[in-house]
């Protein structure tokens, strides 16, 4: 596969401080004081600038262990790049250093699912991964990753992406996160409503449940992310998801006639 050497940062500065000292200070104040080293099959974070969802990411992250290997998987908003596209790069840049990709997973991963291509274009400007991946390093500095990145809905296409994740997560030890926001541009108690169902499709944790929400209207930005996230976990052996925390950016701003839902999960 081609190698990139670096990926650059899209949005430090923007969606998350840009400078080592800022991020520090910001990530761990959303951490928290008591952190928690909770061994979990996998979870789900939103991914939306820290302004409005790193309460609710930095919950998700200060309550679980955060092993040395990570697969990252989120949408791919811009629509660049391969619809199922793991990160040619060999690190991800950010302004406390860089982050190794796991290349020997990834390439492990790929053997195992016929649609996965190595592809830098589908990251380059894509914010739904890099914006988890500083709450993982203050955790854990020793981590490595694996970026996935999906521009596809098709069932059969996450089914086995989730089989192989699954598989190689178990062997090694690999900590699997999916990344989405919930319901978009509806009014506060519209939203409540409908990220409530949402929840509730997540949590019920059945394969049916997956098919609900990829067939919800603006129930999931990352539908393809959890799907596959929830296929692997059940490879896994998982067989429970938890709410950890939810909100919507009306909490932050005070507009409540188009918000954005937030919500993290557990799955063990």
């Amino acid at each position: 596969m081609p190698i990139t050497a670096k990926r650059r940062t899209a949005v430090a500065g923007s969606f998350y401080p840009g400078t080592e000292k800022e991020m520090s200070k910001e990530v761990n104040r959303l951490l928290g004081d008591s952190r928690v080293e909770r061994e979990v099959a996998g979870c789900i974070s939103p991914h939306a600038g820290w302004m409005y969802s790193g309460e609710v990411a930095g919950a998700l992250f200060g309550s679980i262990k955060i092993p040395d290997s990570i697969i990252l998987i989120g949408p791919n908003h811009r629509g660049l790049g391969e619809r199922v596209a793991i990160d040619s790069a060999n690190a991800w840049e950010f302004p406390f250093g860089d982050v190794p990709v796991d290349r020997e997973l990834a390439k492990k991963i790929a053997s195992d699912c016929e649609h996965v291509r190595f592809d830098s274009a589908a990251h380059m400007m894509e914010h739904s991964l890099e914006v988890l991946v500083p709450f993982l390093y203050y955790r854990n500095k020793n981590i490595r990753i694996v970026p996935v990145s999906l521009g596809t809905q098709r069932a059969q296409t996450l089914k086995m992406l989730g089989s192989a994740i699954g598989k190689r997560a178990s062997e090694s030890g690999s900590l699997v996160i999916s990344s989405s926001d919930l319901s978009h541009f509806l009014t506060d108690s519209e939203a409540r409503e409908r990220d409530r169902r949402t929840i509730e499709q997540i949590v019920e944790f059945t394969e049916e449940s997956i098919i609900d929400i990829l067939k919800s209207d603006n129930a999931l930005c990352g539908v393809s992310s959890v799907s596959t996230l929830l296929w692997a976990a059940g490879e896994m052996g998982a067989t429970k998801a938890e709410l950890v925390e939810y909100a919507n950016s009306g909490d932050i701003t005070g507009d409540l006639d188009r918000v954005v839902g937030y919500a993290s999960f557990i799955i063990s």
